[in-house]
Protein backbone atom coordinates (compact mmCIF):
# COMPACT_ATOMS: atom_id res chain seq x y z
CA UNK A 1 0.00 0.00 0.00
CA UNK A 2 0.87 3.19 -1.29
CA UNK A 3 2.03 5.29 2.06
CA UNK A 4 0.03 8.37 2.10
CA UNK A 5 1.63 12.13 2.69
CA UNK A 6 0.16 15.38 3.68
CA UNK A 7 2.18 18.27 2.63
CA UNK A 8 1.65 21.92 4.14
CA UNK A 9 3.20 24.75 2.39
CA UNK A 10 2.22 28.34 3.15
CA UNK A 11 0.60 30.36 0.45
CA UNK A 12 2.45 33.23 -1.69
CA UNK A 13 1.74 36.79 -1.66
CA UNK A 14 2.31 36.53 -5.71
CA UNK A 15 -0.78 35.51 -7.71
CA UNK A 16 -1.68 35.04 -11.05
CA UNK A 17 -4.73 37.49 -10.78
CA UNK A 18 -4.91 40.70 -8.97
CA UNK A 19 -7.28 40.80 -6.21
CA UNK A 20 -10.27 42.95 -6.05
CA UNK A 21 -10.37 45.44 -3.49
CA UNK A 22 -12.98 44.49 -1.16
CA UNK A 23 -10.41 41.10 -1.12
CA UNK A 24 -7.49 42.69 0.15
CA UNK A 25 -7.44 43.06 4.21
CA UNK A 26 -6.27 46.51 3.63
CA UNK A 27 -9.83 47.40 3.12
CA UNK A 28 -11.59 45.75 5.68
CA UNK A 29 -13.22 48.31 7.56
CA UNK A 30 -12.00 48.91 11.35
CA UNK A 31 -14.35 46.34 13.84
CA UNK A 32 -14.30 43.57 16.34
CA UNK A 33 -12.06 40.54 15.11
CA UNK A 34 -15.18 38.63 14.71
CA UNK A 35 -16.99 40.89 12.62
CA UNK A 36 -13.72 41.32 10.52
CA UNK A 37 -13.21 38.23 9.87
CA UNK A 38 -17.40 37.31 9.14
CA UNK A 39 -17.20 40.41 6.86
CA UNK A 40 -14.30 38.47 5.23
CA UNK A 41 -15.32 34.85 4.94
CA UNK A 42 -18.57 36.93 3.45
CA UNK A 43 -16.29 38.45 0.90
CA UNK A 44 -14.90 35.26 -0.33
CA UNK A 45 -17.69 32.88 -0.71
CA UNK A 46 -19.39 35.69 -2.67
CA UNK A 47 -16.78 36.34 -5.07
CA UNK A 48 -17.68 35.08 -8.50
CA UNK A 49 -14.42 34.70 -10.29
CA UNK A 50 -12.47 31.37 -8.95
CA UNK A 51 -9.85 29.07 -10.12
CA UNK A 52 -7.76 26.32 -8.37
CA UNK A 53 -5.37 27.44 -5.72
CA UNK A 54 -2.41 25.11 -7.96
CA UNK A 55 -2.88 27.93 -10.52
CA UNK A 56 -3.72 31.05 -8.68
CA UNK A 57 -0.27 31.37 -7.09
CA UNK A 58 3.28 31.79 -8.43
CA UNK A 59 6.57 32.76 -8.26
CA UNK A 60 9.61 30.88 -7.23
CA UNK A 61 8.38 29.50 -3.57
CA UNK A 62 5.45 28.08 -5.15
CA UNK A 63 7.26 26.40 -7.95
CA UNK A 64 9.47 24.86 -5.26
CA UNK A 65 6.19 24.17 -3.54
CA UNK A 66 5.24 21.78 -6.58
CA UNK A 67 8.94 20.55 -6.67
CA UNK A 68 8.04 18.83 -3.22
CA UNK A 69 5.08 17.46 -4.41
CA UNK A 70 6.66 16.05 -7.39
CA UNK A 71 9.41 14.72 -5.48
CA UNK A 72 7.11 13.07 -2.21
CA UNK A 73 5.72 11.27 -6.31
CA UNK A 74 8.86 10.29 -7.09
CA UNK A 75 9.86 8.47 -3.75
CA UNK A 76 6.71 6.57 -4.01
CA UNK A 77 4.38 9.00 -1.56
CA UNK A 78 0.74 9.23 -2.56
CA UNK A 79 0.82 13.18 -0.85
CA UNK A 80 -1.80 16.20 -0.45
CA UNK A 81 -0.71 19.76 -0.89
CA UNK A 82 -1.90 21.79 1.19
CA UNK A 83 -1.90 25.51 1.89
CA UNK A 84 -1.74 26.97 4.65
CA UNK A 85 -2.96 30.93 3.42
CA UNK A 86 -3.79 34.33 6.26
CA UNK A 87 -6.85 34.52 3.86
CA UNK A 88 -8.20 31.24 3.51
CA UNK A 89 -7.22 28.97 6.67
CA UNK A 90 -5.86 25.42 5.83
CA UNK A 91 -7.03 24.59 2.02
CA UNK A 92 -6.12 21.62 -0.34
CA UNK A 93 -4.69 23.10 -3.63
CA UNK A 94 -6.79 22.41 -6.02
CA UNK A 95 -10.16 24.11 -4.09
CA UNK A 96 -11.32 26.85 -6.04
CA UNK A 97 -10.77 30.06 -4.71
CA UNK A 98 -10.81 33.77 -5.62
CA UNK A 99 -7.81 35.88 -5.62
CA UNK A 100 -6.92 37.84 -2.65
CA UNK A 101 -4.07 39.94 -0.75
CA UNK A 102 -3.35 38.34 3.48
CA UNK A 103 -0.50 38.07 4.79
CA UNK A 104 0.97 37.12 8.82
CA UNK A 105 3.92 38.97 8.00
CA UNK A 106 4.37 41.69 9.97
CA UNK A 107 3.95 45.67 9.00
CA UNK A 108 2.53 45.09 5.24
CA UNK A 109 -0.95 46.74 4.41
CA UNK A 110 -2.55 43.40 3.92
CA UNK A 111 -1.35 42.07 7.27
CA UNK A 112 -3.76 40.19 9.60
CA UNK A 113 -2.23 42.15 12.74
CA UNK A 114 0.61 42.76 14.10
CA UNK A 115 1.70 40.73 17.47
CA UNK A 116 1.47 37.11 17.02
CA UNK A 117 -1.19 37.08 19.52
CA UNK A 118 -3.31 38.76 17.08
CA UNK A 119 -2.31 36.28 13.86
CA UNK A 120 -3.00 33.29 15.86
CA UNK A 121 -6.76 34.79 17.07
CA UNK A 122 -7.16 35.29 13.36
CA UNK A 123 -6.30 31.70 12.20
CA UNK A 124 -8.05 30.19 15.27
CA UNK A 125 -11.21 32.04 13.58
CA UNK A 126 -10.66 30.34 10.17
CA UNK A 127 -10.47 27.24 11.40
CA UNK A 128 -14.13 26.29 10.33
CA UNK A 129 -13.25 26.62 6.69
CA UNK A 130 -10.30 24.15 6.92
CA UNK A 131 -12.26 21.45 8.67
CA UNK A 132 -11.35 19.09 5.32
CA UNK A 133 -8.02 19.81 5.37
CA UNK A 134 -7.52 19.23 8.46
CA UNK A 135 -8.04 15.91 8.56
CA UNK A 136 -5.40 15.42 6.43
CA UNK A 137 -3.07 16.05 9.00
CA UNK A 138 -3.96 12.58 10.50
CA UNK A 139 -1.77 10.84 7.83
CA UNK A 140 1.75 11.69 8.06
CA UNK A 141 2.64 15.25 7.40
CA UNK A 142 5.52 17.33 6.31
CA UNK A 143 5.26 20.94 6.90
CA UNK A 144 7.11 23.97 5.36
CA UNK A 145 6.39 27.16 7.15
CA UNK A 146 7.77 30.53 7.20
CA UNK A 147 8.32 31.81 11.43
CA UNK A 148 5.68 34.45 11.34
CA UNK A 149 3.18 31.22 9.58
CA UNK A 150 4.37 28.91 12.63
CA UNK A 151 3.78 31.75 15.05
CA UNK A 152 0.19 32.05 13.86
CA UNK A 153 -0.19 28.02 13.87
CA UNK A 154 1.36 27.54 17.08
CA UNK A 155 -0.92 26.06 18.77
CA UNK A 156 -2.35 24.12 15.60
CA UNK A 157 1.73 22.79 15.26
CA UNK A 158 1.59 21.80 19.46
CA UNK A 159 -1.09 19.62 19.08
CA UNK A 160 1.11 17.38 16.56
CA UNK A 161 3.82 17.27 19.56
CA UNK A 162 4.36 13.47 19.88
CA UNK A 163 4.26 12.11 16.86
CA UNK A 164 6.80 10.43 15.57
CA UNK A 165 5.18 10.63 11.85
CA UNK A 166 5.52 14.70 11.29
CA UNK A 167 8.44 17.09 9.99
CA UNK A 168 8.33 20.36 10.25
CA UNK A 169 10.89 22.38 7.61
CA UNK A 170 11.97 25.74 9.10
CA UNK A 171 8.96 27.44 11.57
CA UNK A 172 9.73 29.09 15.19
CA UNK A 173 10.71 28.73 18.33
CA UNK A 174 6.81 28.16 18.81
CA UNK A 175 7.36 24.89 17.17
CA UNK A 176 8.10 21.42 19.57
CA UNK A 177 11.71 20.91 18.76
CA UNK A 178 11.87 17.25 18.03
CA UNK A 179 9.24 17.89 15.10
CA UNK A 180 11.44 20.82 13.77
CA UNK A 181 14.43 20.65 11.17
CA UNK A 182 15.66 24.54 11.05
CA UNK A 183 16.63 26.34 8.58
CA UNK A 184 20.21 26.57 7.01
CA UNK A 185 21.10 29.43 4.98
CA UNK A 186 24.86 27.65 4.91
CA UNK A 187 22.66 25.05 2.32
CA UNK A 188 21.73 27.77 0.14
CA UNK A 189 24.99 27.17 -2.04
CA UNK A 190 24.17 23.73 -2.50
CA UNK A 191 20.24 24.15 -2.86
CA UNK A 192 20.33 27.56 -4.89
CA UNK A 193 17.82 29.84 -5.28
CA UNK A 194 16.64 32.50 -3.23
CA UNK A 195 16.56 32.91 0.94
CA UNK A 196 12.48 32.92 0.71
CA UNK A 197 12.46 29.02 -0.75
CA UNK A 198 15.42 28.19 1.43
CA UNK A 199 12.97 25.96 3.61
CA UNK A 200 11.19 24.37 0.48
CA UNK A 201 14.53 23.34 -1.48
CA UNK A 202 15.88 21.90 2.20
CA UNK A 203 12.77 19.71 2.18
CA UNK A 204 12.96 18.57 -1.56
CA UNK A 205 16.80 17.46 -0.62
CA UNK A 206 15.10 15.63 2.38
CA UNK A 207 12.26 14.02 0.84
CA UNK A 208 14.88 12.62 -1.53
CA UNK A 209 17.39 11.15 0.57
CA UNK A 210 15.08 9.21 2.60
CA UNK A 211 16.08 5.76 2.58
CA UNK A 212 12.02 4.17 2.44
CA UNK A 213 8.55 6.11 1.49
CA UNK A 214 7.81 6.51 4.54
CA UNK A 215 8.88 9.68 7.54
CA UNK A 216 8.14 8.14 10.62
CA UNK A 217 11.56 7.91 12.73
CA UNK A 218 13.50 9.40 9.16
CA UNK A 219 13.37 12.82 10.88
CA UNK A 220 17.16 12.44 11.67
CA UNK A 221 17.84 9.93 9.06
CA UNK A 222 22.26 9.33 9.09
CA UNK A 223 21.89 9.64 5.32
CA UNK A 224 20.52 13.55 5.89
CA UNK A 225 22.70 14.46 8.94
CA UNK A 226 25.69 13.44 7.09
CA UNK A 227 24.86 15.35 3.61
CA UNK A 228 23.53 17.95 5.29
CA UNK A 229 26.88 18.96 7.77
CA UNK A 230 29.59 17.79 5.11
CA UNK A 231 27.29 20.23 2.74
CA UNK A 232 26.72 23.30 4.80
CA UNK A 233 28.91 26.62 4.57
CA UNK A 234 28.82 29.90 5.58
CA UNK A 235 27.42 32.50 3.61
CA UNK A 236 29.42 35.33 3.19
CA UNK A 237 27.97 38.50 2.12
CA UNK A 238 29.60 40.86 -0.33
CA UNK A 239 26.83 42.79 -1.74
CA UNK A 240 27.42 45.74 -4.17
CA UNK A 241 25.57 49.49 -2.59
CA UNK A 242 23.66 50.90 -5.55
CA UNK A 243 22.85 54.45 -6.23
CA UNK A 244 19.66 55.57 -5.21
CA UNK A 245 18.74 56.00 -9.43
CA UNK A 246 19.62 52.23 -9.22
CA UNK A 247 17.71 51.34 -6.38
CA UNK A 248 14.47 53.25 -7.94
CA UNK A 249 15.03 51.73 -11.41
CA UNK A 250 15.09 48.26 -9.49
CA UNK A 251 11.83 48.48 -7.57
CA UNK A 252 10.14 50.05 -10.77
CA UNK A 253 11.11 47.09 -12.95
CA UNK A 254 10.15 44.52 -10.16
CA UNK A 255 6.44 45.96 -9.76
CA UNK A 256 6.34 46.06 -13.74
CA UNK A 257 7.19 42.55 -13.42
CA UNK A 258 4.44 41.78 -10.36
CA UNK A 259 2.10 44.59 -9.60
CA UNK A 260 1.15 43.49 -6.04
CA UNK A 261 4.71 43.47 -5.16
CA UNK A 262 5.52 44.47 -1.56
CA UNK A 263 7.82 47.01 -0.28
CA UNK A 264 9.42 43.71 2.37
CA UNK A 265 9.47 41.60 -0.74
CA UNK A 266 11.31 44.06 -3.32
CA UNK A 267 14.22 44.85 -0.42
CA UNK A 268 14.54 41.04 -0.08
CA UNK A 269 14.43 40.50 -3.87
CA UNK A 270 17.05 43.38 -4.28
CA UNK A 271 19.61 41.68 -1.48
CA UNK A 272 19.05 37.93 -2.95
CA UNK A 273 20.02 39.76 -5.81
CA UNK A 274 23.97 40.55 -4.62
CA UNK A 275 22.86 44.09 -4.08
CA UNK A 276 23.20 46.22 -0.72
CA UNK A 277 20.57 48.74 0.62
CA UNK A 278 19.60 49.52 4.10
CA UNK A 279 16.39 49.18 4.99
CA UNK A 280 14.98 52.47 6.12
CA UNK A 281 16.76 54.34 2.75
CA UNK A 282 15.14 51.28 0.52
CA UNK A 283 11.84 52.38 2.05
CA UNK A 284 11.75 55.78 1.50
CA UNK A 285 13.39 54.66 -2.12
CA UNK A 286 10.36 52.41 -2.56
CA UNK A 287 7.71 55.01 -1.86
CA UNK A 288 9.09 57.81 -3.82
CA UNK A 289 8.92 54.72 -6.90
CA UNK A 290 5.56 54.59 -5.67
CA UNK A 291 4.49 58.00 -6.36
CA UNK A 292 6.31 58.61 -9.39
CA UNK A 293 5.29 55.43 -11.34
Amino acid sequence: MVQKLTIVVTCTDRKSAQPEPHLMLRNLPSRSRDERVDLWKARLESAPSRAPLRNLYCGESWTQALRLEASAHAAGFDPTLIVASAGLGLVEVDVLSPSYAATFSPRQVDSVGSTQFETSEWWQSLAPRSTSARNHLNAPTLLVLSKNYADAMAQDLNQLDGRDDVVIFGGSDAVPTELRVPADRGLRAALGGTATSLNLRTAIAWVNRLPAPTISGNRDHAAWRTWASTTSQAEVYNRQTLSDLQVLDFVLNARRADPALSKSRALRLLRDSGHACEQRRFSELFQSAMENA
